[in-house]
């Protein structure tokens, strides 16, 4: 049968189409292909969607045509590392002695080792140019890796200090600007007859370079620099990227910047198989479907694809990228022992540890901090069959699942909203929304139980907890003024009552009385006080913008800069959140390596901050349409915050606040590649995904309750998958209004952040139940994010590594299932998926899972 979806908007109800068109490659992008199998290389699928959306996106925003000669010297193989990017067979490079090619890395050039482009620097229109470099490691601050000069006049770029000579002058930056350690993407402009501007990582650092002089017509060389026909200044460095061509504005020369390291970093690691939504094939026949490109997505995929099966990772209605939150600013992840992670998503872990320059701690805490860019990097390479342990998985993005067909109590197939049809025996539902489990006439809750309504836990339903000392009214004292903006009228609710409601197939069976509430929404922010790796902020505000929405948080701000005057800041420690609560936001521990500059896993404070409260209940049951515009609001909301810090002359946005903000921007390393599609576009550097903190439950055979996590009442299963490990742990729902004694006050309401978890050995075995419907429901539909558990229960098992647990445990009950066919719910725990899981472990690198069967 198919499942009813007549409640829904047109748009979800789905729509019969025509055979898709396949994806089509730029003419440019054909070019380069049949060069590179003339050299004796044919791509791959995946190798050659990386380059296609180079090429594609370079026409988007007009700059093709602006390069003269593009080489990417990081490349999948050797022969591809000669080509003209922009006009394979002219400029193609020559090399000179024996430049390193180092296979998805980059060239390394020592002594006399470098290649000539073919190209005179005469070619260039002298006062409409540029020179750029990508570099990932140089010896010397005075190397020069791309030109032609002579000893007056000439064009030089050299990435350490930024050394440019252009004409006859020659220019190094101010030391200050601390760039000397050559990595990154520099890009030197001559727009004029007067101006040279010089551009690193999408940030200008100088444009007050007066060039004089003409330029000597010489060929320019990469890798070093040809003075008066000879090499000169190779030394040695690690080049990515280089290419001359005309001026760029400082915004073009970002967006540039951008592209070309999103390719490098598909290149560096790697080049999945990914069709783009609305593109052929029209359908798909697999053994399972993982729907939802999460680490616990992902991590089904690769275990049912490790074990023999056919699998199809369909992306979630907007995803376009790989990893989930730990791709999109989640820098620091939220680990208890690390003892207690293991399996696959110990192994992850450890590779990303691994890409990041780092060395894992030995101690029992685990080393979780990795740079997002990273993150989405290790799941790239366990997802390209050409890397090591990577897997054949195709990857369809889509605009989400919107119909879902079943005979009895099993899936048959999926639709997606762009017009794919997947079919499989097995599915999984990966994603933060659970959009398949809601489609598919499972059972699901949304809300806060009631404190005491399940085992006794005391940590669930209404809360207002916490006097901000904020008057709620628009005018102070007069409740007949009306709340503030974002400040929620007190429900009619005693401290501990229940405001959840229960669902099938998007329909409302259950409702406790109240509105829906949920966790708070926000978006994790990679941001930097180092130049090296900075991007700016806009200085405009975002659409809609308004003052007036932020009063609550002028309002605070007064009142906390009343009682310490001074002692505010933008960006506090993590440890502001529950002590000293300096900063607005709060700032996690750094990943990378320090003498590579570091950046920070941008978080909300327990007070007012970057989550928006209150304001996103409607998210998890919303059409796509109608959740995009909350998504967007909630982006908007964020630069909206990020801009009264920063920008807005208002004298009650506290002095030290505002100083404190002027020392950040934005990490030019990460969120490259925007997302651009139905649902909206978003800003270079801007986080792609919002972090869905909680939404949608499985209410299943058994719900996991903070009482099982705090082990007060005994485990109700002992068929484990896999540990918990971490507090349990809720953002502030919402803004409300309490009287404490002292007239009405915005009440925080919600928060909590309980660390009595996991007994004496600090975790918490996660049995298989509380991912499964019930089995009248569905009998082949796991799930590793939406699961069975009451909201504070929730708390603590939504955290990543529990989820990759889970998504192991998926991949291996979609096995056993491809050779018995029976339910999911009736798999032979101690003969059948215990055993299994115990053998999963393939890798000589990997650990084996934690399956401890009782509380401890």
């Amino acid at each position: 049968m198919s499942i009813n979806r007549a409640h829904l908007p047109a748009m979800q109800r789905g729509k019969v189409m025509g055979p898709l068109p396949g994806l089509a490659y730029e003419p440019e992008a054909l070019a380069f292909f049949a060069a590179a199998k003339g050299r004796g290389y044919d791509l791959a699928v995946g190798e050659k969607y990386a380059y296609n959306r180079w090429y594609k996106r370079m026409k988007a925003q007009g700059l093709l045509g602006k390069v003269q000669g593009a080489w990417m010297l990081a490349s999948v193989d050797p022969a591809l590392v000669p080509i003209n990017l922009v006009a394979p067979g002219t400029y193609d490079l020559t090399a000179a002695g024996s430049p390193k090619i180092i296979r998805h890395e980059g060239c390394r050039f020592t002594d006399d080792n470098y290649f000539d482009t073919g190209l005179l620097s005469g070619d260039l229109t002298a006062e409409d140019s540029h020179l750029a470099l990508m570099c990932e490691d140089v010896s010397s601050n005075t190397a020069t890796a791309i030109g032609a000069y002579d000893a007056s006049e000439g064009y030089t770029l050299a990435p350490a200090q930024g050394r440019v000579r252009m004409a006859a002058s020659l220019k190094t930056t101010d030391s200050a600007q601390d760039v000397a350690d050559g990595r990154g993407f520099l890009i030197a402009v001559r727009d004029s007859a007067s101006n040279v501007r010089l551009d690193r990582n999408g940030k200008t650092l100088d444009s007050v370079y007066s060039p004089t002089g003409t330029v000597v017509s010489r060929p320019l060389y990469i890798g070093c620099a040809n003075f008066e026909g000879a090499a000169s200044g190779a030394t040695d460095q690690l080049l990515t990227f280089a290419s001359v061509g005309s001026s760029m504005t400082a915004a073009e020369a970002q967006q540039y910047y951008a592209i070309t390291r999103t390719l490098w970093l598909a290149i560096r690691y790697g080049c999945p198989d990914i069709r783009d939504a609305g593109t052929a094939p029209h359908e798909v026949e697999a053994d399972v479907v993982s729907y939802g490109a999460t680490p616990g997505g992902i991590v089904a995929a690769y275990e049912a694809a490790r074990q023999g099966l056919r699998v199809a990772l369909v992306g979630g209605w907007r995803d376009r990228h790989l990893g989930g939150m730990m791709a999109a600013g989640l820098n620091h992840l939220d680990i208890g022992l690390d003892a207690l992670v293991g399996g696959l998503s110990d192994w992850v872990v450890d590779t990303q540890t691994r890409l990041n320059g780092e060395v894992r701690s030995a101690s029992n805490v685990v080393q979780r901090n990795c740079e997002p860019h990273v993150a989405e990097g290790a799941f790239r390479s366990m997802l390209d069959p050409k890397r090591k342990h990577g897997q054949a998985i195709t990857i369809y993005w889509t605009d989400g699942v919107d119909t879902v067909q079943k005979d009895g109590a099993e899936i048959v197939s999926i639709t997606t909203v762009d017009g794919r049809t997947f079919r499989a025996a097995t599915f999984h539902d990966g994603s933060y929304e659970g959009d398949l489990i809601a489609r598919a006439g499972v059972r699901y809750r949304i809300g806060r139980e009631a404190a005491g309504e399940l085992a006794g836990e005391a940590l669930n339903g209404y809360n207002p907890y916490y006097d901000t000392k904020v008057d709620p009214y628009n005018t102070p004292g007069d409740s007949g003024s009306g709340l503030i903006p974002w400040v929620s009228p007190a429900p009619a609710l005693a401290i501990g009552d229940a405001d959840y409601a229960e669902y099938i197939d998007g329909v409302e069976v259950y409702n406790s009385g109240t509105p829906v509430t949920t966790q708070p929404y926000n978006f994790r922010m990679s941001m930097t006080t180092d130049p090296r790796r900075a991007a700016d902020f806009d200085t405009n505000p975002p659409p809609g913008y308004d003052i007036a929405d932020y009063e609550l948080y002028l309002r605070y701000w007064e009142a906390r800069e009343a009682a310490n005057p001074g002692g505010m800041d933008f960006i506090g420690d993590s440890t502001d959140t529950v002590v000293a609560d300096q900063g607005i936001l709060s700032r996690t521990s750094s990943p990378g390596v320090a003498a590579y500059g570091m950046i920070r896993d941008i978080n909300s404070t327990s007070r007012p901050s970057s989550d928006w409260m209150g304001q996103n209940f409607a998210y998890p049951e919303a059409d796509y349409s109608a959740r995009a515009t909350l998504w967007n609001d909630h982006k908007n909301f964020t630069l909206g915050l990020i801009y009264l810090s920063r920008h807005n002359p208002s004298p009650r946005v506290p002095a030290s606040l505002r100083a404190d903000a002027q020392l950040w921007s934005w990490a030019g390393s990460e969120n490259l590649d925007p997302y651009e599609g139905p649902y909206g576009s978003d800003p270079l550097f801007f986080p792609k995904q919002l972090y869905v903190r909680a939404g949608r439950r499985l209410v299943g055979e058994l719900i996991m309750t903070a009482d099982h996590l705090k082990e007060l009442v005994p485990i109700l299963s002992t068929k484990t998958v896999g540990m918990s490990s971490y507090p349990l742990d809720s953002h502030v729902v919402r803004a409300t209004v309490r009287d404490f004694g002292n007239g009405d006050r915005v009440a925080l309401d919600g928060g909590f952040f309980d660390q009595t978890y996991g007994g004496a050995d600090g975790g918490t075995p996660m049995p298989v139940e509380i991912m499964l419907p019930k089995k009248a429901e569905c009998e082949n539909l796991t799930s590793s994010f939406v699961i069975s558990a009451t909201h504070a229960a929730n708390g603590q098992l939504r955290m990543e590594v529990s989820s990759m647990q889970l998504g192991q445990a998926a991949g291996v009950i979609a096995t056993i299932r491809h050779e018995s066919s029976g339910a999911v719910q009736d798999i032979d725990y101690e003969n059948e998926l215990r055993p299994r899981l115990v053998a999963s472990k393939r890798w000589y690198d990997e650990s084996s899972l934690i399956l401890t069967q009782t509380t401890g």
